[in-house]
Order: C-alpha cells, then sequence, then structure tokens
C-alpha cells in the first residue's frame, strides 16, 4: 500500500464530515431563544416583590432629600435649570486646578457667552456634555434647549452672584459623590468603608487626572 492510499484510508476511516450549525434557520432560533426568555409567573411575581422590598427599604431610611435634591432645593432651581447646573460643573470639574476652574466659571457665566449675536455655537464643551446627551433628559426639556439658554435664563432670574456660588456648590456635589479620588489610591482608600458593606466600584480616571496625578 503507498503513502497516499494509506492516508486516503485513514481519513475515510477516522475523519467525519463536519457540519457546524453556522446558519441555523430563522424560525427555529427565534423559537429557541423566546423559550429561554420565557420566565415562570410565579418567578416573575417573587422578583417583582423583592425588588418592590428593596425599594421600599431604601426610601425607609433615607435620611433627608440629600445630594443633588437638596442642592436644587436650596437654590430654588427648576429640573431642567439643575440639569444644566450639572453639565456646567461636570465640565468645569474636569479642570485640574481650582483657581482655573474659578476663572472658567467667570468666563463661561457671562450672559454675553451664551447669547453669540452671531449664531454660532461656540461653547462647543458644553453642549456636547454627556449628561445632556442621555435619552432620559428628553422628556424633561423643551424644544430647542441648550445648557448655554437655561443658564442664561437662570442668571437674569438669579444673579451672577448666586449662580456663580451654585456653580461652586455643584462642583463640590459632584466632586464628593462621584469622584472618589484625585488619584487611584484615594480612591481606593475612601472606598474601603463602602466595600466592606458589599458595595463594589470600577475605577477610571479622567483624562486631565490622569496626565496630572503623577
Amino acid at each position: 500500500m503507498t503513502a497516499a492510499a494509506a492516508m486516503q484510508t485513514f481519513e475515510s476511516d477516522t475523519l467525519e464530515p463536519f457540519r457546524a450549525p453556522y446558519a441555523p434557520d430563522d424560525r427555529k432560533l427565534v423559537e429557541a431563544l423566546l423559550k429561554e426568555a420565557a420566565s415562570d409567573p410565579v418567578v416573575e411575581k417573587l422578583i417583582d416583590q423583592r425588588a418592590r422590598g428593596y425599594i421600599e427599604d431604601m426610601r425607609a431610611v433615607q435620611v433627608g432629600l440629600g445630594g443633588v435634591e437638596d442642592f436644587m432645593r436650596e437654590f430654588g432651581l427648576t429640573t431642567r435649570e439643575g440639569l444644566a447646573m450639572m453639565v456646567l460643573a461636570e465640565a468645569l470639574l474636569r479642570v485640574p486646578d481650582a483657581s482655573t476652574a474659578d476663572k472658567l466659571i467667570e468666563d463661561k457665566l457671562a450672559a454675553a457667552r451664551f447669547d453669540d449675536p452671531s449664531g454660532h455655537k461656540s461653547d462647543t464643551w458644553l453642549v456636547s456634555a454627556s449628561s445632556w446627551a442621555l435619552g432620559i433628559t428628553s422628556r424633561l426639556l423643551h424644544p430647542g434647549d441648550t445648557p448655554q439658554s437655561i443658564l442664561s435664563s437662570l442668571v437674569k432670574r438669579m444673579g451672577m452672584p448666586t449662580v456663580r456660588m451654585a456653580t461652586r456648590k455643584a462642583m463640590r456635589l459632584l466632586g464628593h459623590q462621584f469622584v472618589l479620588g484625585e488619584t487611584i489610591d484615594k480612591a481606593l482608600e475612601r472606598a474601603k468603608v463602602q466595600e466592606a458593606k458589599g458595595y463594589r466600584y470600577s475605577y477610571d480616571m479622567l483624562g486631565e487626572g490622569a496626565r496630572t496625578a503623577g
């Protein structure tokens, strides 16, 4: 028997055709997925009861509004105004030093900056803030609303000094609630208390912070 004949015999005896279901029928695939997604009504009821219990327990132990809610109530902000203020504060929070942030507050809250007579959107850093793009905010805003237009009317209603004070407080609020530390080491240290209670965190560093932390 030649080598070629031996190899042919080996392949025919030991290797079976490979038939991978790489493209199953759509109808069968959908039926299988629907079966996997279907849940027992009893299980669904238990899930609802447990979720309701969690919510009721959290509401029962809450003392005062706290956080963003207290901030908005203190300054008499509407939901739209509070959202715009948080967008501004979030953008300013990325500034690495306090003195520069204060100068930006003065600059960005000037009414002339919000009402650009040329019609150009000069404050693109504010318009493109991720908070403004969240789908949930579309139910809170009116057509044509931008952070500029809302903050401009807010300055007119409350006055520059009050809005400036509110902006600084919003920055401190965001820094305390949503930024664990100026460095990863500080963040890990501050997270220990909550991690001991079972909370878990994921970490990242703002671009400016990553460049200046060292």
